[in-house]
């Protein structure tokens, strides 16, 4: 259900590895430097792209390896942070399997939530969200009942949660913060105090 991050952070890096073509060309290039066909600008550009990729690699091996930990102290904040920058949905959809077909990213599956009733709550649309480092959906929702939209997100709860997480509602930047776990998931609604 759940992929590690190491294999999601691997995936992510090994997406920009260099093509034997684009190898070539900066074995070419350093050719060309020692014949002294190459202005010094193109030195500098290709000191600067391999600079990059170490310190890209550097980053990838160091992420990697280092434990990130759910804070969930600190995830109400993070919530109404991201409520608050008012985002749209990349996707507009009235249905969470629709939803679900174009978030294919997520190593879980969206959930219609039993707190959030289909007769009281209006599916508008979703997006991806990055939650604590980890990869989240951002759902937009309407409530019926005050015509008011609300931002729900859902979340794979990490492995390194190992106790069941309890109820509990936040006031941060402006925004009422409730957070729950159903089915597996870790869900947080942001909505305007």
């Amino acid at each position: 259900m759940n992929r590690p991050l190491k294999n999601q952070v691997k995936e992510y890096f090994g997406q920009y590895e260099l093509t034997s073509n684009q190898l070539q060309e900066l074995e070419s290039a350093q050719e060309n430097v020692q014949k002294g066909k190459i202005a010094r600008g193109y030195v500098r550009y290709g000191s600067i792209v391999a600079a990059s990729l170490i310190i890209f690699a550097l980053i990838g091996y160091f992420w990697r390896i280092t434990p990130r930990q759910m804070n969930l102290e600190s995830l109400p904040q993070e919530i109404a942070y991201h409520h608050n920058k008012k985002m749209d949905s990349e996707i507009k959809t009235h249905s969470y399997p629709e939803l679900k077909t174009f978030l294919t990213k997520l190593d879980f599956n969206l959930i219609h939530s039993k707190r959030l009733p289909s007769d009281e709550w209006e599916l508008l649309g979703g997006r991806y969200c990055s939650l604590q480092g980890r990869l989240a959906a951002q759902i937009k929702i309407k409530n019926k009942k005050d015509n008011k939209v609300y931002t729900l997100y859902q979340l794979a709860i990490p492995e390194d949660i190992d106790s069941p997480i309890k109820s509990f509602e936040a006031y941060s930047g402006g925004a009422k913060v409730k957070i729950w776990s159903e089915n597996d998931l870790l869900l947080g609604i942001a909505g305007d105090e």
